[in-house]
């Protein structure tokens, strides 16, 4: 299987300690590569509505304190509620240097984390992200659910506090920082001892995901035992009632076994598609297809939905 495309460097910054104002720390990093960098939008990663729109006004403050020694800046913020007219200024161009021969201009994009994969933005050569996300938690006791901060899931530095802030792309391209970071991840997480981590995790559906990526980690690392062991876990973990937990376990013992694979394959196939989630049903396939295993026929090789 082949995926073209290119691969550019990048240089990613942490700080040196834990912030305490992420928010604050994000909006003078943004400041400070619009004032030392050269050219190239932001893109700035925070939790949610309030948190962007307070981002956006604190950063159009601090930028106009400059004066004429930098150059204007378009600041705009995306999230799901945002009205689509709105959504779509993202992809105006940044404006002009203010007088011929005067600093270049930039836009700057405050987003949640559906730039994340649900789009790409040209221009976009800098990242800073504090390293957290918005997590809807369940509390059996109470029986609410409610929204919290908290460390980007499965990425095991973050959430010990060393939070990332800035990535700067060399030639211009979101996609190139995106699997470097993944790459990354998958190599710290691989290194990191878990335990700590699972033992401040208390919903079971994300304890489950930290064990299939480090998990997927062990494996990419060419340490199948380990995999195979964090696979049957999470097969074997009284909470594995989602889907995609058993379906995920189970190509991950799959790719660690190859002679043995079939069984796995197609009970990963059975599951995904008795729950009819057709995208899942595409991963197993794909997963047969590199592997050499036959599914049943009616979804073709690569599992897409029947007509």
């Amino acid at each position: 299987m082949r995926v073209p495309g290119r691969l550019h460097p990048v240089e990613v910054f942490y700080t040196q300690k834990p912030e305490p104002d992420y928010v604050e720390a994000s909006v003078r990093t943004v400041v400070q590569i619009h004032a030392c960098e050269p050219p190239g939008d932001v893109l700035l990663f925070l939790t949610g509505e309030e948190e962007i729109e307070d981002a956006c006004r604190k950063i159009g403050n601090e930028i106009a304190k400059q004066g004429k020694g930098v150059g204007p800046v378009a600041v705009y913020p995306l999230y799901s509620t945002l009205p689509p007219a709105q959504q779509q200024r993202i992809f105006d161009p940044a404006p002009p240097a203010a007088r011929e021969g005067g600093p270049a201009g930039r836009k700057i994009i405050v987003s949640t984390n559906i730039a994340e994969t649900s789009l790409t933005i040209d221009g976009i050569v800098y990242v800073v992200d504090p390293g957290f996300v918005k997590q809807k938690v369940y509390n059996p006791r109470s029986r609410v659910e409610s929204l919290l901060d908290e460390a980007t899931r499965l990425d095991p530095e973050a959430a010990s506090g060393a939070q990332p802030l800035r990535a700067r792309m060399l030639d211009g391209r979101q996609e190139a920082m995106e699997r470097e970071a993944r790459v990354a991840r998958s190599k710290r997480l691989a290194n990191t001892d878990i335990a700590p981590l699972l033992a401040r995790i208390t919903d079971p559906g994300r304890r489950l995901d930290l064990l299939l990526q480090k998990a997927q980690a062990e494996l990419d690392e060419g340490r199948q035992d380990v995999a195979i062991t964090l696979a049957m876990e999470v097969l074997d973990a009284p909470e594995t009632s989602e889907v995609r937990h058993e379906v995920m376990a189970h190509l991950t013992l799959a790719r660690a076994r190859p002679q043995q694979a079939t069984p796995h394959v197609l009970a990963a196939y059975k599951c995904a598609d008795d729950a009819s989630e057709f995208n899942l049903v595409g991963t197993v396939g794909r997963t047969a297809e590199l592997l050499g295993v036959e599914l049943p026929a009616q979804h073709g090789p690569l599992g897409s939905e029947p007509s």
